[in-house]
């Protein structure tokens, strides 16, 4: 006994059915697909699936007269024609999925077929004149939370929606429950077998929503398409946004105003401070004559070497007292007069010290003079001198 390819996968397991069509290939049924040998070129080719069906548990095969070849499996029969497949199960009219044999009439032009539920016949005649339409899919109602809006051009959903429930149909009144649906709301298409679509977590932006549906044998209908708009919140919008940043500009610019008018103001006060102290300085220079600090010193050094010290001590006392005394009314803008006075008084004294007998001198107040009233000192030493 000679073994054929055995390196083969699929057809190395158990070989179910045989056939040959009319292009000199052997067709092979086996579980885990089938095969064709060309009997031109020896080439073989291996199917487990074609498209998105499944052809493994193959269990019978069949040529008809347009060289298609009929694959009965235990999920239902295959028509497969060059780089196309139909198929046939419980939803197009058969009484069971599971195809156990296949017997083609070439007088009539039917395909007999039998099943766990029957033998069934199909006039491949009619058969071809039948054509599916295309699925279309109908809208029937858009919820969002506890809202419900109706299906017009384009819909605005508030920012804090969090699901949107769509429910559509299709216009299949045969065998409605075979439609399968898709939808597509970014890039990929995305199956579906329920009737509705839960949209959850959507962000702020303009949706374009295209649904979509087909049956078996059919083409994929025409979607049917919902634009609807999330608004953003507030705090995405551009005008909150430029608000804020204008709000920002707004207090960096009030900010840096209010730096300028504290460093003014410093400067303001810096200026008025040297010009109170420079006033400070003119009133103690006018308190202290220099001519008269330089008299008083000399006097001081010449009654220090004739070796006259109580004087000497007498004489600086005085001046102490009197230096003491303008220092203290120098920040003053007015003095009392019986301050004055006695200010004075230490003055003439001190020059009285300086000249021996040669000076002399009274101090007169006028009758009815206030002595308590305040006295501007900056005039006196001008008299006295």
């Amino acid at each position: 006994m000679k073994t054929y390819f055995p390196e083969n996968e699929i057809l190395d397991a158990t070989i179910k059915c045989i056939t040959e069509d009319r292009q000199n290939k052997i067709w092979f049924a086996r579980d885990k697909g089938i095969s064709n040998y060309s009997l031109n070129d020896s080439l073989i080719t291996n199917l487990s699936r074609f498209d998105e069906y499944d052809l493994t548990s193959s269990n019978v095969l069949s040529v008809d007269k347009y060289n298609r070849l009929w694959v009965g499996t235990m999920n239902g029969l295959y028509i497969l024609d060059k780089d196309s497949i139909r198929v046939l199960n419980t939803q197009t009219g058969l009484t069971s999925k599971e195809i156990l044999s296949l017997f083609y009439d070439t007088t009539k032009n039917s395909m007999w077929i039998g099943s766990p539920g029957g033998l069934s016949s199909i006039d491949i005649n009619e058969f071809d004149k039948s054509k599916i339409l295309p699925v279309s899919v109908r809208i029937k109602n858009i919820k969002a939370d506890d809202s419900v809006y109706s299906f017009k051009e384009n819909i605005i959903f508030e920012p804090d929606i969090n699901n949107i429930h769509l429910d559509f149909t299709s216009l299949n009144f045969s065998s409605p429950s075979s439609v399968k649906y898709q939808y597509k709301l970014e890039d990929d298409w995305i199956d579906i077998s329920d009737d509705y679509i839960n949209l959850t977590s959507l962000g702020k932006g303009d949706y374009n929503l295209a649904i979509r549906g087909k049956v078996i044998n059919s083409l994929l209908g025409k979607p049917s398409i919902v634009n609807f708009t999330v608004l953003p919140h507030l705090t995405e919008t551009f005008i909150f946004r430029a608000s804020i940043i204008g709000l920002f500009i707004l207090e960096l610019y009030s900010a840096q105003q209010r730096e300028l008018s504290i460093m003014k103001t410093g400067q303001e006060k810096m200026n008025i401070s040297n010009q109170v102290n420079e006033l400070k300085h003119k009133a103690l220079s006018s308190m202290m004559n220099p001519h008269f600090i330089f008299n008083s010193l000399n006097s001081v050094q010449y009654l220090i070497n004739i070796d006259r010290k109580r004087e000497a001590n007498d004489y600086i006392s005085l001046m102490a007292k009197l230096i003491r005394m303008n220092l203290e009314s120098a920040s003053e803008s007015y003095i009392r007069l019986d301050e004055e006075i006695k200010r004075l008084d230490l003055y003439l004294r001190i020059e009285k010290l300086r000249f021996s007998d040669k000076f002399s001198y009274d101090i007169i107040a006028g009758p009815g003079v206030n002595s308590r009233i305040n006295h501007d000192p900056e005039y006196d030493h001008t008299a006295v001198c």
